[in-house]
């Protein structure tokens, strides 16, 4: 039986704690935070903090780890490449390529270098940046930290006006103090999620991402993907030209882009499994477990070719999140989508505090759909056909 260290152990890695167990392994969980849903599916917890590199390296050599697996978090794939890296575990690219993929500004720089179809860019290691530094870029602009996702410290700005408070608000968040500042493309968001093997794409599969009052943050997604075979195929080789270039080790590559009038711009790629029980959904359009293939890496096994079946189903993921800071009391669900729901997964607690409403998931419900039309209709009113009661506090 290998012991595996997951670093995390929230709902989000449900999935990737059941695979592992189903191979025979025994799971330990860490983060911070004992009241993270996914621990007890673990076999056992022990609390650290997994963005701190080099406690999560001693919680794994105290442990006698066989195995490391990210979580759905960026800190927790640099931390575990890290560890990999020095543990001489399977699974993970350099530590350097790590940071590459996941570091905004040096992803960026990567993605000029190859021509990927990604937003023009600057990266600074400063707040104090002039007009002048980045005349070359067209309005408006989005300014963020290099490290971190769900919207933290992401503002988009109009004018220059709004540059030194868009900059220092960025600077601010950012752990490693640099900050990216790209052209604004306004388009329909959506996820690209692949498998790969020998630096070739062996599994993908892409959906429909809306937000609700975090621009920024992705709370809603849903199945068949919306978007144009040609704009999938530019998307397949995008991925797999990034893939070569770094030569990545197999296993997920994760990717996320807006597309309008059949132009796309690539935000993001990464190699953590993404969250939000994001499987089940691939589970209902291709019937492939995709946490069982992407974990096999990590244990050091190879990743069989799958054979999806495309099923013509309107599915999607909803997760249940507040409108304002308060005590979550409960939730609502409407009549006319009652029936529609097949699962869900409650993690709120009544009673407990909503600090960060703008990122905070209550559960996530999963919804199956007659048609195209009923889903489109129900989608653009979930966060009222669904809702967390939050009262004052």
């Amino acid at each position: 039986m290998k012991r595996v260290l997951l670093a995390g152990g929230s709902h989000s890695d449900i999935p990737f704690i059941e695979a592992l167990h189903r191979l025979g392994s025994y799971v330990i969980t860490s983060g911070n935070r004992a009241s993270d849903y996914g621990h007890q599916f673990a076999d056992a917890t022990h609390l650290e903090d997994f963005s701190d590199q080099e406690a999560m390296l001693a919680l794994a050599r105290r442990l006698r780890i066989d195995a490391i697996c990210p979580s759905a978090n960026d800190f927790s794939m640099i931390s575990c490449a890290y560890v990999a890296e020095q543990m001489r575990l399977p699974g993970y690219d350099s530590y350097e390529t790590t940071l590459t993929l996941h570091h905004k500004d040096r992803f960026r720089s990567l993605a000029q270098t190859l021509e990927l179809s990604c937003p023009k860019a600057r990266h600074f290691d400063t707040s104090h940046i002039t007009i002048a530094d980045i005349r070359d870029l067209d309005w408006p602009l989005i300014v963020k930290p290099i490290d971190l996702t769900g919207g933290k410290g992401i503002t988009r700005i109009d004018n220059p006006d709004e540059l030194s408070q868009a900059t220092n608000y960025a600077f601010d968040y950012s752990r490693a103090k640099r900050i990216v500042v790209e052209e604004f493309f306004a388009g329909s968001l959506h996820s690209y999620s692949t498998l790969i093997r020998d630096q070739k794409i062996i599994f993908e599969y892409s959906d429909n991402e809306f937000s609700f009052l975090n621009p920024y943050t992705v709370s809603t997604s849903t199945t068949p993907v919306s978007v144009s075979a040609d704009i999938l195929a530019v998307m397949h080789r995008e991925t797999e030209k990034l893939a070569r270039a770094l030569k990545l080790t197999d296993g997920i590559l994760h990717g996320q882009f807006l597309t309008s009038d059949n132009e796309l711009r690539i935000i993001e790629f990464t190699r953590r499994p993404p969250g939000d029980l994001y499987t089940v959904p691939v589970w209902r359009a291709t019937h492939i477990n995709s946490a069982d293939l992407a974990i096999l890496p990590f244990l050091g096994l190879p990743i069989p070719t799958p054979n999806p079946e495309h099923n013509p189903v309107f599915f999607s993921r909803h997760c249940l999140m507040a409108d304002r800071n308060g005590i979550f009391t409960g939730y609502e669900i409407a009549p006319e989508i009652k029936n529609n729901i097949v699962d869900q997964i409650i993690t709120g607690k009544p009673g407990q505090h909503v600090d960060n409403y703008l990122n905070e998931r209550l559960g996530v419900f999963f919804i199956q759909y007659e048609s195209k039309t009923e889903m489109e209709n129900k989608t653009a009113r979930i966060n009222q056909l669904i809702r967390p009661s939050i009262s004052e506090g």
